[in-house]
């Protein structure tokens, strides 16, 4: 009887560790993913940026050419 609830007591302590990491990893992935969010809005931002400075200098190549 001693050894059945030595083994219940152990997996169920494997289980509790065992969630415990999960939990640890999913905070990780979602640290990770809220950086890959970040890194995408500020390379979005960037080409955004760089579309409206082409715009920009086609324009003034424009007026260049009709001189």
């Amino acid at each position: 009887m001693k050894t059945i609830k030595g083994i219940i007591m152990m997996a169920l302590l494997l289980a509790v560790i065992s969630c415990t990491d999960n939990k640890k990893e999913e905070a990780e992935m979602q640290e990770k993913l809220e950086a890959v969010e970040t890194i995408d809005s500020t390379v979005e931002e960037i080409n955004n940026q760089i579309e409206t400075d082409m715009k920009e200098l086609e324009a003034a190549l424009e007026e260049l050419d009709s001189i």
